[in-house]
């Protein structure tokens, strides 16, 4: 759209990027521990490799913690944090820690 517009040189932000490790198992966002690590790890790595074709400026995680009471927001929106409600690490953290560190 910004092309269409002639500003060519824009950069593309993504501020919200993420899939849930509990919550209702019908929810599609709903991908258990090693899913969400997974598909944390595939998402960052395809738009690393397309960074400079999207002229990708940042890209945001959804949520840091799991957040009790966040299926207030969406069924799965609780459970999608890097890390659980008490602070401790979900495997998609370490893979955010190797991702971000390059």
């Amino acid at each position: 759209m910004a092309k269409s517009f002639g500003d060519r040189r824009v950069g593309l932000w993504i501020t919200e990027i993420g899939w849930a490790s509990g919550g209702p198992r019908q929810e599609p966002y709903v991908k258990g521990d090693a899913g969400q690590a997974r598909l944390l790890e595939k998402a960052y790595d395809d738009l690393l490799r397309k960074r400079r074709a999207f002229r990708l400026r940042g890209v945001f995680w959804y949520s840091w913690r799991d957040k009790d009471g966040g299926d207030q927001i969406c069924a799965w929106c609780g459970h999608a944090g890097l890390r659980n409600a008490d602070g401790s690490a979900k495997p998609a953290w370490d893979v955010f820690v190797k991702v971000a560190s390059g």
